[in-house]
């Protein structure tokens, strides 16, 4: 399921932050990149690295870190977005539609 972090009005997807960046923010947090993509909110610290690389890429307000549980929540509520796959619209659920045949 892709994911994008909104910061301020602008929301940067995952999948089009710098993968080198990504990687050191998994290994700090001693996970791999691939479970920090799958499940970004899984360790808080993690999470709010994404949100400050978010930013850094994207551009948007940078939120303040979480002093507690109950801010690291809304943190996480408030940034964290499921976005669309972006396959094109003749596309759905990573099929071709009939009007995109190419043969009979």
């Amino acid at each position: 399921m892709p994911f994008a972090i909104r910061a301020g009005d602008i929301d940067t997807r995952l999948d089009d932050l710098p993968i080198g960046e990504f990687q050191q923010i998994a290994k700090r947090h001693n996970m791999s990149w691939f479970d920090l993509w799958n499940t970004p909110a899984q360790e808080p610290d993690a999470f709010y690295e994404l949100v400050e690389l978010a930013v850094r890429h994207g551009g948007g307000t940078l939120p303040q870190r979480p002093a507690t549980v109950a801010d690291t929540l809304a943190l996480i509520s408030d940034c964290l977005q499921i976005v669309d796959d972006d396959l094109p619209k003749v596309w759905e659920d990573g099929n071709p539609q009939e009007a995109d045949q190419t043969t009979a």
